[in-house]
C-alpha cells in the first residue's frame, strides 16, 4: 500500500499498479484505503489477471489502474486470457483487453459500476462479473430468501438401534 500511495503522489496522468488479489478483498487497512480511492474517484479500472503468470509466484494479480475524476469502476477479468507455456501462463488478447478498457465496452468479460454501487470490501473484477449474473438471471431463478424461507444450520441426529424413525425439525 505505501508503494501504491507513493506512486499516487507522483503521478500526473494515470497510474498502473500490479496488486495482489488479497489487498482487493476485505481487510480493515485495505477497505479504508480503498474507501478514499473511491471517495476520490481514482480508480478507473480493475483487470483481473490470469493465475500463475508471474514466475515463482502462486498468487492471484490484478492490474489496478489509477487516474483523476472517474464516474466507477471498469471491472475486466482476463483470467481466462492465457495460453500455457512451460510451466507458466502468458497473456493473450491483450488488444482486446486494450479496447475494453479504452471503449469502457461492457462485454461478458467486463462491466462498468458506478462508484454507488461498489462495495469496497471486494473489488475483484469477478465478483462484479457474478453481480451482473446474478441480475440477469434474476427473473429467471430465485433464491430460497426470495420466498420467504430461513435456512437454519443443521444437526445430525444419532438413533439407537431399537427406533425405526428419526424426527427432524
Amino acid at each position: 500500500l505505501s508503494f501504491i500511495v507513493n506512486g499516487i503522489s507522483y503521478m500526473k496522468d494515470k497510474g498502473v499498479f500490479i496488486v495482489r488479489n488479497q489487498i482487493l478483498k476485505k481487510s480493515f487497512v485495505e477497505e479504508r484505503f480503498k474507501d478514499k480511492l473511491c471517495e476520490e474517484g481514482l480508480i478507473e479500472a480493475i483487470i483481473e489477471l490470469p493465475s500463475n503468470i508471474f514466475p515463482h509466484n502462486n498468487a492471484e494479480f490484478s492490474l489496478m489502474i489509477l487516474s483523476n475524476g472517474n464516474r466507477g469502476i471498469l471491472h475486466i477479468d482476463a483470467s481466462t486470457f492465457f495460453t500455457k507455456e512451460g510451466k507458466y501462463n502468458r497473456l493473450t488478447k491483450s488488444d482486446e483487453i486494450l479496447s475494453m478498457l479504452r471503449d469502457k465496452k461492457e462485454t461478458e468479460f467486463s462491466r462498468f459500476t458506478p462508484y454507488k454501487d461498489i462495495d469496497t470490501s471486494d473489488l475483484r473484477a469477478i465478483i462484479y462479473l457474478k453481480k451482473r449474473e446474478i441480475s440477469s438471471n434474476s427473473e429467471k431463478k430465485h433464491c430460497l430468501r426470495d420466498i420467504g424461507v430461513q435456512i437454519l444450520r443443521g444437526v445430525r441426529i444419532y438413533s439407537t438401534k431399537e427406533s425405526k424413525s428419526q424426527k427432524y425439525c
